[in-house]
């Protein structure tokens, strides 16, 4: 839910709590990253507690721009983490919790050759002396050094070095993710909610 800080503050002050309004906005905006390493450390124990997660995304705008959140959860936690896409590529860089990267292994080779990623494509990954790439940047980079041009072959490409990097942070190889259906999450095992 949206609540502004006027609101929040408004409120703690029927409550009793004595704090001004510039000390809300400290407490909101300042010296949150162990806030944010908490969180991700909730996702990382989250995803290895159990053999199931729920997940769904929702849109809105912000300051002018489409933004998303997508909630990965079950009874035992609850996640958040805002974006700016809604795609396969998101989910599967979220799974990757705060070990974020792009693995070529047996795995991905698999998920690109699922997704019908041509064998000539799937080879020069595969023989390339370099399998794992620490951000995006470089991942980008390398598709093109290899002469990948389609949308779609670098989409599968980069999904799969996801899925593989996903693999290698959790062990989530049996993990059911339920969802409404909604393509970007059909991964791993897949249920309908």
């Amino acid at each position: 839910c949206q609540v502004t800080q006027s609101l929040l503050l408004e409120q703690l002050r029927e409550w009793g709590v004595d704090i001004s309004a510039g000390q809300l906005n400290r407490l909101l905006s300042e010296k949150y990253d162990d806030f944010h390493q908490e969180k991700d450390d909730l996702l990382n124990k989250g995803l290895g507690s159990t053999g199931y997660i729920t997940t769904d995304d929702t849109g809105g705008r912000h300051q002018g721009k489409n933004g998303f959140v997508t909630h990965i959860g079950n009874e035992l936690f609850a996640w958040f983490q805002s974006s700016r896409s809604k795609s396969r590529v998101n989910f599967l860089s979220l799974l990757c919790a705060d070990q974020l990267g792009y693995r070529i292994n047996t795995a991905a080779l698999n998920y690109m050759k699922q997704k019908k990623l041509p064998i000539a494509q799937r080879k020069s990954l595969a023989n390339h002396p370099c399998q794992f790439f620490n951000n995006e940047a470089q991942w980008q980079e390398h598709l093109q050094q290899l002469g990948f041009s389609s949308d779609r072959h670098m989409r599968w490409a980069t999904e799969g070095a996801l899925f593989a990097q996903a693999l290698e942070v959790q062990p989530i190889e049996s993990l059911v993710v339920v969802s409404d259906g909604a393509g970007q999450f059909k991964v791993l095992i897949h249920a309908l909610c």
